[in-house]
Order: structure tokens, then sequence, then C-alpha cells
């Protein structure tokens, strides 16, 4: 039966759920169409962004729970940078959720040749420019406390905050992903804010003040590999666990091969580790 399951799981497209594609006047039905898909699905069963269209969303695109589901972009999914549209966490005006973001989810698959745009700019220009309200800036990808997780083919560009965020992870796999920061865009705004902290004898920017991180990473047993991450800040940082010892009271075997890195390189530990954490 499971065998079956695999072979012949549904494909869901997000067209049959509302989605429509090319208008970003849609962007907030077309996150609500992408969760009900995702909610919809059965192991086996793959829920696709068809090729051919542009499909705006707002965040907050989250679930919990799937098991052996595919999520294929196939075409473009671009983040809605309206910041006073965009949902919030609970009870907070400003702390904007994630654009994409799965919860303990076993066998998760997300692939696809197609390509998830953070339209980051907005948020960039924000942070120079120091508007209020200060909304947080959400990753464009968090996978969280899931096991057996693969991640292949896709482009994940200018995200406000992390592109690809796998958070105390098990058994993880991500291969032949891109991720590519407007550099000249990120150098320029860095420019700005050098020159004004020059001004007034402040340090020079540091690589946290914009955080378009690459992949970050923590849990156990991850392998990645031939992966091109083009940004201006961590391609890749291995980050300690929580603490809670959900998987691992550590973040460790992991291996990291045959990538190209332009950016900051590749970091471990570059926060502290939770008190608890060995």
């Amino acid at each position: 039966l499971l065998c079956a399951a695999l072979v012949c799981g549904r494909v869901i497209s997000i067209v049959d759920y509302g989605a429509v594609a090319n208008s970003r006047t849609a962007s907030a039905a077309n996150a609500q169409a992408i969760r009900t898909a995702l909610a919809a699905a059965h192991p086996g069963d793959t829920v696709l962004v068809p090729a051919g269209g542009s499909f705006w969303a707002l965040g907050g695109i989250s679930v919990t729970g799937l098991v052996n589901v595919t999520m294929e972009i196939a075409g473009i999914l671009l983040a809605d940078p309206d910041m006073k549209a965009w949902p919030k966490m609970p009870g907070s005006t400003t702390d904007c959720v994630d654009f994409l973001n799965f919860t303990r989810c076993d066998r998760l698959t997300l692939r696809g040749s197609g390509i998830v745009d953070g339209q980051g700019l907005p948020w960039w220009n924000r942070i120079i420019i120091g508007l209020k309200p200060a909304y947080s800036r959400p990753r464009l990808v968090l996978i969280h406390q899931c096991t057996n997780v693969y991640v292949t083919g896709l482009t994940l560009t200018n995200s406000p905050s992390y592109h690809l965020n796998m958070d105390t992870v098990l058994h993880a796999e991500v291969f032949n992903l891109t991720v590519f920061v407007d550099r000249r865009a990120q150098q320029g705004l860095k420019e700005v804010i050098s020159r004004r902290r020059e001004r007034v004898g402040d340090f020079p920017l540091q690589p946290e003040d914009l955080n378009t991180d690459g992949i970050d990473v923590s849990g156990r047993d991850v392998w990645v590999h031939h992966c091109n991450i083009i940004n201006d800040d961590d391609s890749i940082a291995v980050k300690p666990t929580d603490g809670s010892g959900y998987f691992s009271n550590c973040t460790r075997d992991m291996l990291f091969e045959d990538l190209v890195l332009t950016g900051f390189g590749a970091s471990i530990g570059s926060v502290p580790p939770h008190p608890n954490v060995n």
C-alpha cells in the first residue's frame, strides 16, 4: 500500500484551489489557496505550483504534520512585500511570520525547476531608511522539527532574511539548490549604512545587518551538496540546536561538499549555544 501511494499519489495544482497567476492583487487569496492545497495533501501526493505563471502570495503559508508530501514549484512564487498586509505573529503588529513554514513533517520534499522570489529589496530599504514601525523580516523557507527532508532543484532569491532555514531537523538532504541575492543592491545599501556610521563614529556595517543567509541549519544527519549560493552574507551557517533535545541536544553529523559559495562562505557556530547544550 505504501509503494502504491508513492507511485500513484495525486498531483494537486494550487490553481484548482483558486490560485491566480500574474496578479499581485490575488496575493492573499493565493496564499490561502496554497495553504488549503497543502492541508488537503495525503501521503504520496504532490502539491504543484504550475509552470507558465508567476503567483504572488503573502506570507504565513504554514503547514504542520505532513507525511510523505512533495511540494513541486515549477513556476514562480513571489512574496508580496506588502508589510502592512503581511501576517504577523499572534499578539504582535510588527513581527512578520515566515513566507513558507513546514513544521513537524516527515518525508517532506521541496523540489522543482521554479523560483521562490522573496522580493527582499523593500525590506532591506526599510532598514536603511529606518522607517517605523520596524517590521521584523520573514525568512523565505523555514523547515522546523522535520524528519527525512529533501530539497532540490529550486532557486531561492532575494529573501527578506534567511533563504532556507532548517531548524532542528533529522535526516535531511539539500542538493542542486541555487540561492541568489542581488549583491550589487545589497552592497549599495551597506555603503549607505557605513557612511552614516562613519559620520557618527560608529562601527562599519556588520554582516548581520541584512542577514540574507543562504542556508542556516541545525539538527542531526544533514547532507548539503552540489549547491550554488551567491549572496552577501553567510552562504551556509551551521547553528546549535535550541537545547530542547527534540532530535539531538547538539548539532552534529553534517556534511557539506561540492558547493560554490560566493559570499561569506561557510561558518560553524556563528551564534553561541543554548545553555542546555553540552
